[in-house]
């Protein structure tokens, strides 16, 4: 950690989901998904921050959209931020995008761990139970809200069957893969990011009879 949040600061959850689509319509076959807790006061200009990052090679396609609510419960009390980035499948999560986004989430992890005051959010192993736990919880309820697609995506735990596991013993990090209905697969990836186990890849795959 490399400073404090002094107390009475209010802290904002932000989620972001950057995807790639083959059309509008479509729901995202490769997503990035993750999960930050900041102080209210740094996360003013984040749609600003994530643009600045994709004006080196902004693809094509792009749909950008920031939503803001307030949750007053407990321990949850404060604002929630939902950042979502979407384009075409031309640009994939590669090259000057994907470099140029993947140093967006990094600099939010930073930050996230300097508002730590506990020390909750350093890199700790995550045991199968959790891991397969955070895996639905991030198709259903985080990528589940933000895809946008005609398709539905899991409304539920229990529509996601459970395929594959692997645990990477190295770095701490799970695969796990889920079937969804007879054709859907998704793979989900948890690992660490600046030593947060927040980030969550997905990727959707359909497959043909």
């Amino acid at each position: 950690m490399t400073e404090d949040v002094p107390k009475g600061v209010q802290i904002a959850r932000v989620f972001v989901c950057i995807g790639v689509k083959d059309w509008v319509g479509a729901l995202p076959h490769e997503t990035l998904l993750a999960e930050f807790e900041l102080p209210e006061s740094e996360t003013t200009d984040l749609r600003k921050e994530i643009e600045a990052r994709l004006a080196a090679g902004r693809p094509n396609g792009v749909v950008l959209r920031e939503t803001r609510g307030y949750t007053s419960w407990g321990a949850d009390s404060g604002e929630v931020i939902r950042l979502v980035l979407f384009f075409g499948a031309s640009a994939g999560l590669s090259g000057v995008i994907g470099n140029a986004l993947y140093d967006f989430l990094r600099h939010l992890a930073r930050r996230s761990q300097a508002s730590d005051l506990d020390g909750s959010s350093l890199a700790t192993p995550l045991s199968r139970d959790e891991a397969l736990e955070r895996a639905k919880w991030s198709v259903v309820h985080h990528y589940g809200l933000d895809v946008d697609g005609l398709d539905l995506p899991p409304q539920s735990d229990n529509e996601l069957n459970l395929l594959s596991e692997v645990e990477d013993k190295e770095t701490g990090g799970w695969a796990f893969g889920f079937a969804h209905e007879a054709e859907i697969v998704y793979h989900v990836e948890i690992g660490f990011l600046a030593d947060l186990p927040t980030v969550t890849k997905i990727g959707r795959e359909v497959r043909r009879k």
